[in-house]
């Protein structure tokens, strides 16, 4: 259950690093991780709660998850299923795992339509082949007969060199410019 959602951070979301604050699901959709979320999950009739923060153990600018329950606040992780299954094999003694998809209830239409609310631009992923392109921003204008479409864009590129390597480029280009 979805406790609190927050605004889109413009910043985190449509910027150079944005492509690591939306998370494809099983529509192949991309949802924004807003920071701040706070999710609701009951197990072993206790209540865990996954907030998202900003930066993990990869990078101070991508998502990171802390996970609380019966006063107990783990380390920040890289994924929601990391900080609550460490939380829950504390507390439980077990060795349960959960996945982030399920145990987020990010599998639910419900929740997903309110996280994607109040989204300015839905950003979108080409793959062809080994590179990856991901859509960030598409600038508007008000010119019908252009439908719509504005001077710029940004985009970044990921291109797999092999199985754990991968090369990064940004590219954004704005202009006041309106060819027609």
């Amino acid at each position: 259950m979805l406790l609190t959602v927050r605004k889109l951070d413009e910043e985190l979301h449509y910027e150079a690093l944005g492509r690591f604050w939306w998370q494809s699901r099983y529509d192949n959709m991309l949802y924004p991780i807003r920071l701040g979320i706070k999710t609701l999950v009951t197990l072993k009739k206790t209540d865990f709660i996954i907030t998202v923060v900003k930066g993990n153990s990869v990078s101070d600018f991508q998502p990171g998850y802390i996970c609380e329950a019966k006063g107990i606040v783990s380390s920040v992780d890289n994924t929601p299923s990391g900080a609550i299954n460490f939380l829950y094999q504390r507390l439980f003694s077990s060795k349960t795992r959960f996945f982030s998809l399920l145990i987020c209830s990010y599998n639910n239409k419900e929740i997903n339509k309110q996280i994607l609310e109040n989204i300015p631009f839905q950003p979108f992923i080409l793959t062809v082949e080994k590179l990856q392109i991901f859509v960030g921003m598409i600038r508007i204008s008000d010119h019908k007969d252009l439908e719509y479409a504005g001077p710029g864009y940004m985009s970044s590129f990921i291109y797999a060199i092999g199985e754990q390597k991968y090369k990064y480029y940004l590219y954004k280009k704005f202009t006041n410019d309106i060819v027609q």
